[in-house]
């Protein structure tokens, strides 16, 4: 049976398009069975900041966490990771979530 929960992550971005980077945070609740963390990485087709509805899939150390808009349920991106279970005896995981993400340019930015 799937728990309501938390998640959350951090990192660094580079805007490609642009040519600004900075950082990110991002937070929102969920429902599933997941308890891990890891390192990712992955890309973003649309601003990286506002609300998205997350797919997160783990099956062993990797992660796949699909990014879609909540309202249209278009793709807007990916990430795949790297890292343990949190639970040794639940490997594999699956969970659905609501998040924001913010971000803080530092660099290229425009006022």
């Amino acid at each position: 049976m799937g728990r309501v929960g938390v998640e959350g992550s951090a990192g660094g971005y580079w805007d490609l398009g642009n040519n600004r980077a900075g950082g990110f945070s991002s937070w929102g609740v969920g429902a599933g069975i997941n308890a891990s963390y890891d390192i990712f990485g992955g890309f973003v087709l649309t601003d990286l900041h506002g609300i998205t509805t997350n797919t997160n899939i783990v099956f062993g150390f990797w992660s796949l966490t699909l990014l879609f808009d909540p309202i249209t349920l278009d793709f807007e991106g990916l990430t795949v990771g790297y890292g343990p279970a949190i639970v040794p005896y639940l490997p594999y995981g699956f969970s659905q979530s609501f998040s924001y993400t913010g971000i803080k340019c530092v660099i290229g930015c425009r006022s």
